[in-house]
């Protein structure tokens, strides 16, 4: 009710942006016990406190890189819902309504504020390793005879087929040049066909 009420006094929000725990961030890791002389080793999810006193710390700094430094512009109006997954991991959900100087979405902007590629190794080694290990989606198209394939989460049977299946994330995406913004406002991220990709379990994993 309090999200319906800051839309009518300023708007539909903009930007719709996710801030995710990561378990192995470093000031989690090193505050859990390691195992030593028969004493167990203490995961992640055994320390409920101590995750939400990390994601909440690193949340506030988020949050002030976009209001006070203006990461995304300026910001006039913001709500965000938290939600808890799998082992109590918790992540929020932000909407963010921009000053209207700043809330024009044209297909330069998208690309300034959103990228769908892979970094260059060579010029942003770190954030290359960073999006390789968290931020793509590996191979699912197996061959719909095998079974681990219709397993995967992503999967879904396709209508009136008993073994075809296809992803509901529509992975692998289209290359494409330049950022489009549909008229009912969808987006589709520029993925152009560069060099940079990886090879996971013997398959090519690119742009798309």
């Amino acid at each position: 009710m309090d999200a319906m009420a800051i839309n009518s006094k300023f708007g539909a929000p903009n930007l719709l942006v996710t801030f995710t725990m990561n378990p192995a961030w470093k000031e989690m890791t090193d505050a859990l016990r390691v195992g030593d002389y028969g004493s167990f080793e203490q995961m992640s999810h055994y320390r409920p406190d101590l995750i939400m006193r990390v994601f909440y710390a690193k949340f506030k700094v988020f949050l002030a890189d976009i209001l006070y430094h203006q990461a995304f512009g300026k910001v006039i109006a913001y709500y965000d819902v938290l939600e808890f997954q799998k082992r109590g991991l918790p992540h929020i959900h932000l909407a963010l309504i921009l000053d209207p100087l700043d809330a024009t979405l044209d297909p330069a902007r998208i690309d300034r504020l959103v990228c769908a590629e892979f970094p260059d190794p060579d010029q942003e080694p770190v954030l290359f390793e960073l999006v390789k290990k968290w931020m793509v989606h590996y191979p699912c198209s197996v061959p719909p005879s095998s079974s681990s394939g219709r397993n995967r989460p992503c999967r879904r049977p396709v209508p009136n087929s008993a073994t075809e299946t296809v992803c509901r994330f529509r992975f692998p995406k289209e290359f494409r040049d330049t950022t489009e913004v549909a008229p009912r406002g969808e987006i589709k991220y520029r993925r152009r066909d560069s060099v940079v990709m990886i090879i996971v379990n013997n398959t090519v994993v690119d742009n798309r």
